[in-house]
């Protein structure tokens, strides 16, 4: 299964990156997604977070309610074949962090808020990819 493909046995209608249009509901689709496993998770477990997870939590939720105008107004604008495929890795990485998340089951995220933290760097990185 190829990175598109994993990505839509997630988020079903995926839109891709073909063009303006499609790239912009694809950077929703996946924020959303995200948002929607975070907004599972129990408050006592949020609240119990340490430090650390906490402020990863916090990171990405912003990070789901708001499109990062200054990475993404650059990859809009000039969508190289080899930015594409950096985003595209990319939020596979996404993608299958939350849905680790998803299927954690207890009250310790065991890293992976922060694995789902660094999957959003390396989605802003691939979006500005010289």
């Amino acid at each position: 299964m190829d990175a598109l493909e994993r990505i839509r046995s997630t988020i079903a209608g995926f839109a891709g990156y073909d063009d303006v249009t499609c790239r912009r509901l694809s950077d929703e689709q996946i924020r959303g997604f995200v948002g929607e496993v975070l907004a599972e998770l129990p408050a006592p477990a949020i609240d119990n977070l340490t430090p650390d997870d906490r402020a990863c939590y916090d990171r990405v939720l912003l990070r789901c309610e708001f499109i990062n105008q200054q990475v993404f107004r650059t990859f809009d604008t000039d969508p190289t074949p080899q930015r594409i495929e950096a985003l595209l890795l990319a939020d596979v990485l996404v993608v299958e962090a939350a849905s680790t998340l998803r299927a954690q089951t207890g009250d310790k995220p065991d890293g992976v808020l922060a694995a789902l933290s660094e999957a959003f760097d390396k989605r802003d990185a691939a979006m500005q990819l010289a």
